[in-house]
């Protein structure tokens, strides 16, 4: 599955969305304790590499067998399927806007 652009920005506006920060802590004795505080992108980075390692691996069969077949000149996809595709891309960019 493609994911484009739109849809991950999509997602990392809706996870950071619910994103809450934390409470600073303060020590014992009172004393102030040093914060952290991260910029947007900062926290958008951290987010994309969350759901990155939470997702499946890639499905090294899959990649090996369709590599095998282009090296072979094997591998066909129909003009149909491609524009069929490209449309279904464009709507879901369209609709992740929205």
């Amino acid at each position: 599955m493609i994911i484009s652009a739109g849809q991950v920005q999509s997602l990392l506006r809706l996870q950071l969305g619910s994103y809450h920060k934390s409470n600073p802590v303060t020590a014992v004795s009172g004393l102030k304790a040093d914060t952290l505080e991260l910029s947007n992108r900062a926290k958008e980075m951290q987010l994309a590499k969350e759901i990155t390692l939470k997702s499946a691996d890639v499905r090294a069969d899959k990649v090996n067998e369709l590599k095998k077949q282009i090296k072979e000149g094997k591998y066909q996809v129909s003009a149909a399927d491609i524009a069929e595709k490209m449309i279904d891309r464009s709507l879901v960019d369209v609709l992740a806007r929205g």
